[in-house]
């Protein structure tokens, strides 16, 4: 639960709320070729921009919390990088003003225009992680820099933007860079992610976002529209469920201890009730008799920590995979777990305590 909450706290790197995204995938498939899509994209950006309730709108090739990532090896001299994860960063395609529309912090220097689809070599943004690590300490704005797939290619740096996640609130920091989407003469992608900065109900803008993707291109299947505080909650989804899950077996694994416990030390009151007669009969008080059956129950659960913790040691690496944020040995959830343990032990021992304290001692001497 704890782990839960610090990955639903992570700060996305972006501005989630207001947002809308959906997809506009495969065009070819709806009769689009070439050039039309390049047309297509620009005349809805254009006709989501006069949508009553739209702040901003861009688009980008691979869009936030889609899934898709795509990874091109970067060198500083044009050379041949090795095929290395050490020299690789994401690489994606965005429209003009991106950052400003999505909310993701500009650095320095300044954002895609519409003036950079004619520049040559290509204009980029990069984050601060591909700054750091491939730029080092200089100053990146106007440095060149190659990424390679099928050929090395150039593009100058004109910005640079805070890091951001883009798959994962669990993913960490890597290096991106940001290329023109629109692209004069360049092969322009038949899929795109569009976001959409809006104020005022998001329903009722996301209705009116339809009906102008309707209106531009008819041919296109309805669009699917999320918000991205949505798409953020989607991509926690396997974490709730283990958290549920972790949560009803450890409350069921609690109750059985607790009913365990009970029924050990009921059945260690009933066999010392001749004892527990003698103790009264020369003078123990019942909380004396309480004190007693307590410290047994309070010992066992000691003996039980004690054996439990070396366990934590054990499965680690598995505990570790399913955590962010902290370890598997984070002291305050060890702790309280224990704690609760011992908590529900004692009132679990509190019943048969109570019962031989309040026991007859004349009947409890005649016991067989």
């Amino acid at each position: 639960m704890h782990s839960l909450q610090k990955l639903a706290g992570q700060n996305p790197g972006f501005d989630h709320d207001h947002l809308l995204q959906f997809d506009l995938m495969f065009l070819e498939a709806d009769g689009y070729r070439g050039p039309a899509i390049h047309q297509l994209h620009e005349q809805l950006l254009e006709r989501l921009e006069r949508v009553p309730g739209v702040r901003g709108a861009t688009l980008a090739f691979m869009g936030l919390f889609t899934g898709n990532d795509f990874g091109h090896q970067i060198s500083v001299d044009g050379s041949r990088p090795k095929p290395s994860p050490e020299y690789s960063a994401r690489g994606d395609l965005v429209s003009p003003n991106h950052f400003a529309v999505i909310g993701q912090p500009l650095l320095m220097g300044r954002d895609i225009t519409a003036a950079d689809a004619n520049s040559v070599p290509r204009s980029a943004v990069i984050n601060e992680t591909f700054a750091h690590k491939f730029l080092g300490k200089a100053n990146p704005v106007g440095k060149t820099v190659w990424h390679h797939r099928d050929h090395p290619e150039p593009f100058v740096v004109v910005g640079v933007v805070a890091d951001a996640k883009h798959n994962s609130l669990r993913e960490p920091a890597t290096p991106q860079f940001y290329l023109p989407f629109f692209e004069a003469g360049g092969d322009e992608p038949s899929s795109a992610s569009f976001e959409i900065r809006y104020s005022g109900n998001p329903s009722t803008v996301a209705a009116a976002v339809r009906a102008a993707v309707k209106e531009v291109a008819p041919s296109v299947p309805p669009v699917e529209i999320h918000t991205m505080n949505e798409l953020l909650g989607q991509s926690l989804i396997t974490e709730r469920v283990i958290t549920q899950l972790s949560t009803a077996f450890g409350l069921l694994a609690l109750l059985l201890a607790s009913i365990g416990l009970y029924g050990v030390m009921a059945y260690n009151v009933a066999s010392r009730i001749n004892e527990i007669g003698i103790r009264i009969s020369l003078g123990a008080r019942p909380r004396d008799i309480q004190r007693l059956v307590l410290r047994e129950t309070i010992l066992l659960v000691g003996v039980g920590v004690a054996l439990g913790l070396p366990s934590v040691l054990v499965a680690k690496p598995v505990i570790s995979s399913l955590l962010y944020g902290l370890t598997a040995l984070d002291p305050a959830a060890i702790s309280l777990a224990a704690l609760v343990l011992s908590v529900v032990a004692v009132l679990a021992g509190y019943l048969p305590a109570r019962w031989a304290s309040r026991m007859d001692p004349l009947v409890a001497l005649r016991h067989e």
